[in-house]
């Protein structure tokens, strides 16, 4: 299956298109695609906020999950601050 005319829009309103038809094989599976945001489109904070809150929320959720396995919890302590530090 090829998805050929795709459209990411951000928050912002800042829209990217792919520069080529996006090939997706093998069914079943979850695809990941990345498109760059615009360095030019307006709009960079709102994105970046839209950003920093589904990162909070996903470290929160770690967070919890590493409460509920105590094994797990050093491991992930160490990728938050590893993502942090980015």
């Amino acid at each position: 299956m090829c998805a050929a005319s795709v459209t990411a829009t951000r928050t912002s309103g800042a829209q990217v298109k792919p520069a080529s038809t996006i090939r997706l094989c093998q069914q079943g599976l979850v695809h990941h695609v990345h498109l760059n945001r615009p360095a030019d489109a307006p709009g960079l904070q709102a994105d970046l906020q839209v950003a920093l809150t589904r990162d909070r929320h996903r470290m929160e959720k770690e967070l919890i999950a590493a409460e509920q396995a105590p094994d797990a919890a050093q491991a992930l302590g160490e990728a938050i601050g590893t993502l942090l530090a980015q």
